[in-house]
C-alpha cells in the first residue's frame, strides 16, 4: 500500500545542527495485556517534518497511535508491518523542542513470553530548509513478565496499643510475579495509618489495611484492633442510702466503684443543699442545720452516680443509738435455703432503730430489707446491718453450699410391691374370717 510523500511547507532555516537522536521507551508488561511504549526526540537539530518505519516483533500487535507534545502524528494502517510513522512539527516558535514524539499502544499476545523488539529506523527526514537531517536508528524492548493472580496479607488480624508499630507484608501470587507493587491504605487513620506496610497505632478503635497490587488491582486486607488497658467504671454504690443525725454531728459514707478493677475510680461528692449538710472529698458528711439534703457521689470515668438522703435534727428529745446486734455471726445454707436474721439495735429504747441490710456478694447470697436471707450458688458471703442513725454496723458470715441430692428413678415397682403387700393382708384377713365362720 503506497502513502502519499510529506509535504512539507516553507519556513526559515534553523541554526541547528546535528543528528536527530530518538529513543523507543523500553517498558515490562505481562502476557495478553495492552502496554504504552513512547518514542522520544531527545535531540533535535531542527526537524520539520521526519518519516520513519516502526518494526516490532510478532508478539505485539499494533493498536493505536497517537501525538506526543512536540509533533502532529498522521494516523496510517496499524496493520502494515512494519508501520510507517509520520510526522510533522507543530511549533513553528520552538524547531529544535524535544519531548515525546508519538505514543503506540500494542496488545501482547496471550502466548508472549521474553523480551519482544521495537525499533525505528529508515528514517527521512528534513528542517525547515527541507535539507535531509540525519537520524540515528533506535530500539526498546517490551519485556513479557508473569501477572499477579492474588494477594495476601501477611496477617489477617492485628493487636496493637496506641503508639505501637508493626510491619505488614503483601505476598504476591505467584512468587515469580513480574510487577509486585502494592499500594497501602488505612480506612480509618484517626485509628492506624500505614506506610510501605509499617502500621502505626494511633488510637482506640478498629481500622482495616488494604493492600493493593498495580498488576490486576487484586486486595488483601488486615483487621487492625487499637486497645488500650484501661478498664472502665460501670457502676459505683454507696454503702447505705439514708442517714439521720443531729446539727453538728458527722459520719462517713464509702462508695465501692465497680468493676474491682477499673483503671480510674476517683469519684466526687456533692451535696444538694450545703446548708444543710457539708460532705468533704472524701465522704464526711456533717450536718449544718435542720433540714434535709441529697449527698450525690459520681465517678470520673463514666459519671456513675448513688445518692444518699441525709436527714439533719436539732437533737432535742433524741435517744441516739449505740450500737447493733444480728443474733447469728455465722450461718450455713444449701443453696435455694432461706433464713431470716433479726438485728438487735442498742438501746432499746433509741429514737431512730431503722436498719438497712447489704450483701458482700449478691452472686452467693441475697437479703432484703427485712433480713431475709437467700442462698443463690455455693460459696462464701458477709451480710452487713447498718443503723441510720449513727452508722453503727454488725456482720454475719454466709457460707452456702451443695443441696443434698434427691432419689430419683423410677418407683412403680415400690408402688405394686406395696399394693400386692396390701393385697395379700386383705386376703388372710378374709381366710381367717370364713376359717371362724366354718367352726
Amino acid at each position: 500500500m503506497s502513502v502519499a510523500a510529506l509535504a512539507f511547507a516553507f519556513a526559515p532555516a534553523s541554526d541547528a545542527a546535528g543528528d536527530a537522536v530518538f529513543e523507543v521507551e523500553s517498558v515490562e508488561a505481562s502476557a495478553g495485556s495492552s502496554v504504552e511504549v513512547k518514542i522520544s526526540l531527545t535531540s533535535n537539530p531542527g526537524l520539520w517534518g521526519v518519516q520513519a518505519e516502526i518494526s516490532y516483533d510478532g508478539g505485539l500487535v499494533l493498536t493505536n497511535v497517537k501525538s506526543g507534545n512536540i509533533m502532529n502524528v498522521t494516523v496510517g494502517p496499524y496493520d502494515q508491518k512494519p508501520y510507517k510513522l509520520y510526522c510533522e512539527n507543530r511549533a513553528l516558535s520552538d524547531t529544535t523542542a524535544t519531548g515525546t514524539l508519538a505514543v503506540l499502544t500494542f496488545q501482547v499476545s496471550p502466548n508472549a513470553a521474553g523480551t519482544l523488539r521495537v525499533s525505528m529506523d529508515n528514517f527521512d527526514a528534513v528542517n525547515y530548509a527541507e535539507e535531509q537531517v540525519p537520524c540515528i536508528p533506535a530500539s526498546g524492548d517490551v519485556v513479557i513478565g508473569t501477572k499477579v493472580t492474588g494477594v495476601k496479607m501477611s496477617e489477617e488480624t492485628l493487636a496493637m496499643k496506641p503508639g505501637e508499630q508493626h510491619t505488614l507484608s503483601a505476598i504476591i501470587t505467584p512468587s515469580n510475579a513480574t510487577n509486585k507493587k502494592v499500594t497501602w491504605k488505612s480506612t480509618q487513620e484517626s485509628i492506624a495509618t500505614v506506610s510501605n506496610g509499617n502500621v502505626l497505632a494511633v488510637d482506640a478503635g478498629k481500622a482495616i489495611i488494604i493492600a493493593t497490587t498495580d498488576d490486576g488491582g487484586y486486595q488483601a486486607t488486615c483487621l487492625v484492633t487499637v486497645q488500650t488497658d484501661e478498664v472502665h467504671v460501670d457502676g459505683v454504690s454507696l454503702n447505705t442510702d439514708r442517714i439521720s443525725m443531729k446539727v453538728g454531728e458527722s459520719a462517713t459514707l464509702y462508695a465501692t466503684v465497680s468493676p474491682n478493677d477499673a483503671t480510674n475510680k476517683k469519684v466526687a461528692w456533692s451535696s444538694s443543699n450545703p446548708s444543710v449538710v457539708v460532705v468533704t472529698s472524701s465522704g464526711k458528711v456533717t450536718g449544718a442545720s435542720e433540714g434535709t439534703a441529697v449527698i450525690t457521689v459520681t465517678t470520673e470515668d463514666g459519671q456513675k452516680t448513688d445518692t444518699c438522703v441525709v436527714t439533719v435534727s436539732n437533737g432535742s428529745g433524741d435517744i441516739r443509738v449505740t450500737g447493733v446486734d444480728i443474733d447469728r455471726s455465722s450461718v450455713s445454707l444449701k443453696v435455694n435455703d432461706t433464713i431470716t436474721l433479726k438485728a438487735t439495735v442498742s438501746p432499746s429504747n433509741a429514737t431512730n432503730k431503722n436498719v438497712t441490710w447489704t450483701t458482700s456478694d449478691s452472686s452467693i447470697a441475697t437479703v432484703n430489707s427485712n433480713g431475709v436471707v437467700k442462698a443463690v450458688a455455693v460459696g462464701k458471703a458477709t451480710i452487713t446491718v447498718t443503723t441510720e442513725d449513727g452508722q453503727k454496723t454488725d456482720t454475719c458470715a454466709v457460707t452456702v453450699s451443695e443441696p443434698a441430692p434427691q432419689p430419683s428413678g423410677d418407683n412403680t415397682l415400690l408402688y405394686v410391691g406395696i399394693a400386692a403387700a396390701v393385697l395379700i393382708v386383705i386376703l388372710i384377713a378374709i381366710f381367717v374370717m370364713r376359717s371362724r365362720g366354718s367352726k
